[in-house]
């Protein structure tokens, strides 16, 4: 079974979904779900779900949700790592969709993942032995990200974005990052560019020396850099969308899964393209369909 460390965070998932166009600065009728969520979280289920072996540094309370999130984790087989957390919010996020199930806002408390020290990871260090691969998001502030390429600088360490609001934490390390992921809105922040083609950007990104890259462009295909080649797979419209929250992580741990295997990234895209598909039709932020994937 391959073994692999995953750092980041993990959420109660608020989804509201408006029954007709959403109209802005008021009240819309639609529906409310409530589910366990968060990028790094998602990540690791999906990959639990393909059959690999996971470690996971996060941040989880003592309270009701904390012990819904950590029972669920190891459910799954998935390792958690969590310092001792006393009277502080577990991690939740809103999302606001319209009423093509499309994120139209949302908000994220997070500040429990301040509760995550470098000290904490290095007094673990012997798990990430396991594995020659290191997965983290953005959550951390920059001075703790800073310190993890320094402290782990033997692994590669794959990055996903996770938002404008957190990408530029990671502006210098492109040229340290094994694998980034990011979607067009944090390429764009990312390179301070707002104008820019797609194709242009990822000319920018070779040139700062990012090695491989996955840009998501939402429903139009997914380009590449792949040892400063560049590529791109297409994305295939679907119908009857259930929700489009999570798609994102089952297309990067997609991509985890076929690169650890040793397969080439477009395969692992083309992969991960498949899970992500999978996950448009699930009401919750993941699906245990990816499974029939590696039958």
């Amino acid at each position: 079974m391959e073994k692999i460390v995953l750092i980041g965070g993990n959420t109660i998932d608020y989804i509201a979904t408006s029954k007709n166009k959403l109209i802005k600065k008021t009240s819309n009728i639609g529906s409310l779900s409530i589910s366990l969520g968060g990028v790094m979280r998602n990540i690791c289920i999906n990959l639990a779900n393909l059959g690999m072996k996971c470690y996971f540094f996060t941040c989880i309370g003592s309270d009701l949700y904390g012990r819904m999130m950590q029972d669920d984790l190891v459910k799954h087989n998935i390792e958690v790592f969590t310092p001792k957390i006393e009277d502080f919010n577990n991690a939740s996020y809103i999302c606001i969709n319209d009423s093509n199930h499309d994120m139209e806002d949302a908000i994220i408390d997070n500040e429990i993942m301040e509760k995550l020290t470098v000290d904490y990871l290095l007094d673990n260090k012997n798990i990430f032995d396991n594995s020659k691969y290191l997965v983290m998001d953005t959550n951390l502030d920059e001075d703790k990200i800073d310190k993890i390429f320094k402290e782990f600088k033997d692994k590669k360490i794959i990055v996903e974005a996770i938002s404008r609001s957190k990408v530029n934490r990671i502006k210098s390390h492109l040229k340290d990052i094994y694998l980034l992921k990011c979607n067009i809105f944090e390429a764009r922040t990312l390179l301070n560019d707002e104008i820019s083609s797609s194709d242009v950007l990822l000319d920018k990104f070779i040139n700062l020396g990012v090695k491989k890259l996955i840009l998501s462009q939402g429903g139009d295909s997914i380009l590449y850099i792949d040892n400063f080649k560049k590529g791109e797979v297409k994305i295939i419209k679907e119908e009857n969308i259930v929700n489009t929250t999570g798609c994102g992580d089952a297309l990067i741990a997609g991509i985890i899964y076929k690169i650890v295997n040793n397969f080439s990234l477009e395969e692992g895209i083309k992969f991960g393209r498949e899970m992500a598909k999978i996950t448009l039709h699930s009401k919750e932020a993941t699906s245990e369909k990816v499974m029939e994937l590696v039958k």
